[in-house]
């Protein structure tokens, strides 16, 4: 068993929080686990951008033989912040002709995002030597965007020049949810003759995503 806990404050008002737990669930020490939380809210040398995140991350492993072996594994993570493009520099191509501090975002920005990952894992020695191993993975996505950013050009005068000094810009906002669904499954199979080491390999795999 172990525990672990940890607290860290820095520059742009970071805070940091993280915390990690392992050990047995049962006397037999079949059934163990593990988890781990984070948790981040900072700032940054860039006008308008802050970003806050968080993550939630148990497993847990099932031994009901040493021939048996199930995982599952959970992360959730989320996060809330801008998108940084980084900054447009004026039409004379001077790396400092804007400060490092400046930012394209808008107050009204925000990027909001989550993740989901949930891992089903088993494997089982059928016998010496053949060995069945099954994965199903599910994986979700979901974003809620708008930006300002550059249009990577430079606004155009009445007469038709570019106007350097003035850089083109757009909005956009994005709305997506991402479902992903991926199945494997394989046998295999160590065996020799003579001299010779073979393994033979037999498996079936699916995949599908759902953009929604």
């Amino acid at each position: 068993a172990r525990r672990s806990v940890s607290l860290t404050a820095g520059s742009f008002n970071t805070i940091r929080a993280y915390a990690d737990f392992t050990g047995p669930l049962n006397e037999r020490k079949t059934l163990l686990y593990r988890l781990n939380l984070g948790y981040e809210n900072s700032d940054t040398f860039r006008d308008l951008q802050k970003l806050t995140t968080q993550i939630v991350a148990p497993s847990i492993t099932y031994l009901p033989s040493d021939r048996t072996r199930l995982n599952v594994d959970l992360v959730y993570t989320s996060g809330a912040g801008k998108l940084d493009r980084g900054v447009a520099i004026f039409g004379d191509g001077d790396l400092f002709s804007r400060p490092i501090s400046a930012t394209q975002s808008a107050a009204n920005d925000y990027l909001k995002e989550n993740n989901v990952n949930l891992t089903l894992n088993l494997s089982h020695q059928l016998t010496q030597g053949l060995l069945f191993h099954s994965t199903y993975l599910y994986s979700s996505y979901d974003e809620d965007m708008l930006e300002h950013s550059q249009d990577n050009a430079f606004v155009k005068k009445a007469d038709g020049q570019e106007d350097l000094n003035k850089v083109l810009m757009r909005v956009t906002q994005r709305l997506r949810h991402f479902r992903n669904h991926s199945f494997n499954n394989y046998l295999t199979w160590d065996l020799q003759t003579k001299d010779i080491k073979h393994k033979i390999l037999l498996g079936y795999d699916y995949f599908a995503t759902d953009l929604l």
